[in-house]
C-alpha cells in the first residue's frame, strides 16, 4: 500500500470537482500540515472509495471555501495577502482583458513601460502559476517568499542545460 493510499484512507473527504476536464477530490488530511491539510488529488490515481458511515462530512466554512476557491492553488484557513507583480507590455493586453484571480488590479506604470497588478492570495503557489505562465515577461515584486521560490524554480531549469538528451 503507499503512502498515498494511506493518506486518501485517513483523509476527510469534502467534496468531487470538476475542472478543466479533470476530477479532482478534495480531502482534508490530518497527517499533512502542509496548507493545513487542505489538499486536491486526482481522481484517476483513486483505486477505490469507500465511504464509511460518518465519515463523509463537509463544514459551512470548508463549503465556503470550495465554492469561492479560484484554483487548486488556493490556501486554506489561510489569510489572504498582498502580492505585487509587474508585467511586461507584451503581456499587459492579457491582463486588461481578463482577471486571473477576483482581487487582480491594474495600479499602474512603472518609468520602464511595465506595469504594476496587485493581487490578494492565499498561498504563494497561486502567484507562481501565473509567474511560470508568463516568463519571462512577469516579475514577483512581493511577497518575497514567492520571489524566492521562483527564482528556485528558474535555477532549477537553468541546471537542466547540463543535460544531454540524445
Amino acid at each position: 500500500m503507499t503512502y498515498e493510499d494511506e493518506t486518501i484512507k485517513s483523509a476527510k473527504a469534502l467534496k468531487i470537482i470538476y475542472s478543466k476536464g479533470n476530477w479532482q477530490l478534495a480531502i482534508i488530511d490530518a497527517q499533512n500540515s502542509a496548507n493545513n491539510g487542505f489538499r486536491i488529488i486526482r481522481i484517476k490515481f483513486i483505486k477505490e472509495v469507500v465511504l464509511h458511515a460518518n465519515t463523509f462530512n463537509l463544514s459551512e466554512h470548508t463549503r465556503k471555501f470550495l465554492l469561492n476557491m479560484e484554483s487548486f492553488y488556493d490556501g486554506y484557513d489561510v489569510e489572504p495577502y498582498t502580492c505585487e507583480v509587474a508585467v511586461s507590455p507584451k503581456i499587459l493586453k492579457f491582463f486588461e482583458a481578463k482577471k486571473f484571480f477576483r482581487s487582480q488590479k491594474i495600479e499602474g506604470k512603472f518609468k520602464n513601460g511595465w506595469s504594476r497588478v496587485s493581487y490578494e492570495i492565499s498561498s504563494d503557489d497561486m502567484i507562481l502559476m501565473l509567474a511560470q505562465r508568463f516568463f519571462p515577461h512577469f516579475m514577483i515584486l512581493s511577497p518575497h517568499t514567492a520571489r524566492k521560490k521562483f527564482d528556485a524554480q528558474i535555477r532549477e531549469y537553468l541546471q537542466n542545460e547540463k543535460l544531454e538528451f540524445e
